[in-house]
């Protein structure tokens, strides 16, 4: 089977894709909070570019110009968009095992494009954790049987698989199988 070298860009969470340390607007990690601490209802101001949303999986990824944040989307009743800019403002409380928001106000303050990524080769995710970025790769499994399109990208001896949110089992997937593609997530 001949390999097609056509490029598709997707805006994916990757499954590795998990930031535990997120800044308020005043550059204090809240996430490292005591038991105490958290209880005491600090307020937190958090400002950025939705870069992902899914819900249903438990997705909400957040960029404050320079770093990617992870934020519970159960937290919100909002439903996000890719690309909103948004300010969000909460208090702390402690949710049994570890620091939480809760009363927490979104503020849209229009879309804006997604920030340009860091171009990465997969061997290098490790050393990228957390941060929104770029890889590329032949895809050799397009599937859905999980309820979102997955994608197993290989790219020389390294394997990942990407999820891209905001799919379903309907969306048309299969003209992928051999493509090359670049993911940022």
């Amino acid at each position: 089977r001949t390999q097609r070298s056509h490029s598709l860009e997707f805006a994916a969470c990757l499954l590795f894709l998990l930031c535990l340390r997120v800044l308020n607007a005043s550059g204090q990690d809240w996430t490292g909070l005591s038991p105490q601490e958290a209880a005491q209802e600090r307020r937190v101001t958090l400002k950025g570019t939705v870069l992902c949303y899914d819900q249903a999986w438990g997705q909400l990824y957040l960029h404050d110009g320079s770093e990617t944040h992870y934020l519970n989307p159960l937290w919100f009743t909002n439903q996000f968009e890719i690309g909103q800019k948004v300010e969000i403002h909460a208090v702390t409380k402690w949710d049994g095992t570890s620091p939480a928001l809760t009363n927490a106000t979104v503020q849209v303050q229009g879309k804006e494009a997604l920030p340009q990524p860091i171009r990465i080769k997969m061997s290098e995710l490790a050393k990228h954790y957390g941060q929104w970025v770029e890889i590329s790769g032949w895809v050799r499994l397009a599937e859905s049987s999980q309820g979102r399109l997955a994608l197993l990208l290989k790219d020389g001896p390294q394997t990942s698989t990407v999820y891209v949110m905001q799919t379903t089992e309907r969306s048309p997937f299969r003209y992928l199988q051999d493509a090359w593609v670049s993911v940022r997530g």
